[in-house]
């Protein structure tokens, strides 16, 4: 029986991340962790790669309190895990930016919103 969702609760849902693995870029997906979120913080705009030993790391926009659409400075997290299929541990208590950007001619700007997560690696 499927239950009806509210817009807020569908929009809300929508944050809760999930994987699929596939053998191609175009298809054949397999979702991971029994269909479930791989963590229980609400996300967005999800920034993945595996390092070098094989462990695997999120840097996510975080929509928790003080963070999220502009509420406050906690906009910025980090997950990880040993393997793509988890469990997969979402850092908490440290930030992984926030919206105060430091230059290198030491002025700083605190920015209302930061938008989409992104690294450079080599």
């Amino acid at each position: 029986m499927a239950r009806r969702l509210s817009w807020s609760q569908a929009i809300a849902l929508s944050f809760y991340r999930g994987l699929a693995t596939a053998q191609k870029f175009d298809g054949g997906y397999t979702r991971l962790n029994n269909d479930q979120p791989i963590f229980k913080n609400p996300t967005k705009d999800p920034f993945t790669w595996q390092d070098v030993r094989g462990n695997c790391h999120m840097l996510v926009h975080s929509l928790e309190k003080e963070g999220g659409f502009g509420d406050g400075p906690k906009v910025g997290r980090h997950a990880f895990s040993r393997s793509i299929d988890g469990p997969w541990i979402f850092k908490t208590k440290t930030l992984a930016f926030s919206t105060l950007v430091k230059y290198d001619d030491g002025t700083e700007v605190n920015f209302y919103r930061r938008k989409r997560p992104q690294l450079l690696l080599r």
